[in-house]
Parts: structure tokens; C-alpha cells; sequence
């Protein structure tokens, strides 16, 4: 979205908005007489707001701090007019561009909503993408007559910027294996074309068919927590009581038997088949779904583990990053990186 909001009428916009809420941040002056405004137009103390500002590392921070300016317009334009110093009263936005700031806004909405939905880490995220993807380009960022020129613009640059991005081949292959691993969003309702749409189906079939095959032939014995205690555990309990008559009866039928042999395990296709004949809905959790599918799809389970264990951005890893800013201090200069990685473990894994 960087490049939408490097366009001339957005960093127009963009550019007035940014000098407001840096006098803001600066004038003490400024953000006490924000503050009275609002307690003077009848506000309550807990819903007071601040202008906030924006980072250049991260787009939706230009959002809030757009969003926040818009919200407290009309006490920004009475703040900034009343003042005795000209070069302040210079700084007031007209109402054109608090107008073109709300048109972005809505704009903006929608794709920060998303972002902040797809940079979670305590579920899938990576099974997101592409259908997030599908509609950015089909749907939300393609310009409509009945867009203004700012809002036009932005759509226009961010759109052609999203078109020029997961090209490469893996990466698509990936999102689409993800993605069909998702009971939510397995049958790519979200293309509209019934042509595309089984043309997708078929090829992503195909190729779970030969992923799960490659994943059966790695790990043909791998354990699954899912399925109960292994027979290791089994055998480490002790056997439950049973009359005299009753064990010589179950020696003599179950001597031939061979405890060996493993039960047969369903091929690929019937898998694929039993994964698509099961009800889903909206609202079910992929990683409860192939838990409780472990047993009857036991290759594409293992496959559903490897690939939605995926985070679907790099946000994680940025908060990864922010909090170890927070742990290794000045104070705290000579701690070991081993040190470092066992703390960012634990804060990352104290709800476990």
C-alpha cells in the first residue's frame, strides 16, 4: 500500500496532515488547549483522544493517525484558528482536505482491518492470503467512477503495486496448498468464475495428491498426539483383571493373530475424498478440524501441520524483534544471546 500513499494527492494530503500532528506532539500549549475543547464541548474525561502519529515503517499507522485527525477536526481547526501566531493559524487544514483525509480514510479501512487480522500468530494466517489477495485485486482496490480523485489514485498505484507481487511460482503454490488445507475456504468460493474455479480445484488436488505423498514416504511411521497413547504407553500400563476362564479363552483366540501388522493406510485419493465429504463451517478452527481429522487423513494432516504453521506476514517476527528491543536494554548490555532467545521464549510462550 506504500506506493497508493506515494501518489501526488495522497502525500498532498498526507503531507498537511503530518505538520499538524507534529505541532501537536511538539506544543504542549496545543495539545492542552485540544484537551479543553473537548472537555468544553461536553466530552467526559475517558473519551478524550490525542492526535496520534504515524511511523514510516508501517502504513496502517498512517491510517490511525489520519483517522484520529479526522475524528478531532472540528476541535484541531478551533484550536490552531484561535491562535495569536500566524504560522500556526497557517497550519489549519481546509475542509477540502479534511474532506479528501475522510475519503482516504474509508478507503484505508478496510485493507488495515485486514492487515491486522492476517499479521496474528496464535492461528493460521498463512491459509488467509490468498483469498485476501483474490479480493484486494478483484473487488476493494479496483477503482470505481464513483471514487474521488485522491481515493482514485491511491486505488489505481496500489492496486498496480499488489499485481506485481507473489508472482514467483513457489509462492503461489504455497498460498494455494495452504488455502485448500483450510476447511473454510477449500472449495475457492471466493472465485466467482465456476470455469476458474474448478480449473483451481483440480490443480490443487493435484497437488496436495503429490504433497502428501511426499510427505507420507518422509514420515511413514510419524506418531500422532492426536490419535491417543502410543503403544509404548499402552504397554507400560498395567492390564486390567480378568477371571481365569476369561484370559485362557483370549490366549487361545488371539494366538495366531499378528500383532505386527499394521492397519492399512488410506491412500492419498481416498483421503483427499474423506477431507472434501467432511461439514465445515465459517466458524471452524483449522487446526481443530485436522486434530480430529488426524485418523482418517493422516497424510494430509501432517502436510495441514507443516504448511499452516506458516505465519501469513512478517508482523510476528517484527514483534519478535520489538520485544527483544525491550529486554536487552542499556541496563541490561550483557545479557548472552542465549540468554535473550530464553526470555523471548518464555514471553512468547507464557500462555502455554
Amino acid at each position: 500500500m506504500d506506493k497508493g500513499l506515494k501518489t501526488a494527492r495522497v502525500s498532498r494530503v498526507l503531507a498537511k496532515a503530518r505538520r499538524v500532528v507534529e505541532h501537536f506532539s511538539k506544543s504542549a500549549k496545543s495539545t492542552y488547549q485540544l484537551r479543553k475543547a473537548q472537555l468544553d464541548a461536553g466530552k467526559p474525561e475517558r473519551e478524550v483522544l490525542v492526535l496520534a502519529q504515524d511511523v514510516p515503517t508501517r502504513w496502517t499507522a498512517t491510517y490511525f493517525m489520519l483517522r484520529r485527525l479526522t475524528d478531532l477536526g472540528e476541535y484541531v481547526h478551533r484550536v490552531l484558528a484561535e491562535s495569536d501566531k500566524r504560522h500556526i493559524r497557517e497550519l489549519d487544514m481546509t475542509a477540502e482536505d479534511l474532506y479528501q483525509a475522510k475519503e482516504l480514510c474509508n478507503a484505508l479501512a478496510p485493507l488495515s482491518a485486514a492487515m491486522q487480522s492476517i499479521g496474528g500468530e496464535s492461528y493460521c494466517s498463512l491459509s488467509l492470503v490468498e483469498p485476501l489477495l483474490h479480493k484486494l485485486i478483484s473487488k476493494v482496490l479496483v477503482p470505481v467512477a464513483e471514487d474521488t480523485p485522491i481515493v482514485y489514485d491511491f486505488k489505481a498505484a496500489a492496486l498496480s503495486d499488489l499485481k506485481q507481487r507473489y508472482t514467483s511460482a513457489s509462492i503461489t503454490h504455497l498460498l494455494s496448498a495452504a488455502t485448500a488445507l483450510d476447511p473454510r475456504f477449500r472449495d475457492f468460493n471466493f472465485i466467482r468464475d465456476g470455469n476458474e474455479r474448478g480449473a483451481k480445484l483440480q490443480a490443487v488436488r493435484e497437488a496436495l495428491a503429490q504433497k502428501a505423498a511426499e510427505i507420507s514416504a518422509e514420515e511413514p511411521n510419524e506418531p500422532d498426539a492426536s490419535a491417543g497413547p502410543s503403544s509404548d504407553d499402552a504397554a507400560a500400563e498395567p492390564p486390567a483383571k480378568r477371571a481365569r476362564g476369561e484370559t485362557d479363552l483370549v490366549s487361545f483366540l488371539t494366538e495366531d493373530d499378528d500383532t505386527d501388522q499394521q492397519p492399512d493406510q488410506p491412500s492419498i485419493e481416498q483421503q483427499i475424498t474423506a477431507y472434501y465429504t467432511q461439514p465445515t463451517t465459517a466458524a471452524t478452527d483449522p487446526l481443530v478440524f485436522w486434530k480430529a481429522a488426524a485418523t482418517t487423513c493422516p497424510s494430509l494432516a501432517a502436510l495441514a501441520r507443516r504448511l499452516l504453521a506458516i505465519p501469513g506476514s512478517s508482523v510476528p517476527c517484527e514483534r519478535l524483534f520489538s520485544t527483544a528491543g525491550l529486554i536487552v536494554t542499556d541496563l541490561r548490555a550483557r545479557l548472552s544471546p542465549e540468554s535473550v532467545a530464553m526470555l523471548l521464549f518464555l514471553n512468547k510462550n507464557v500462555d502455554l
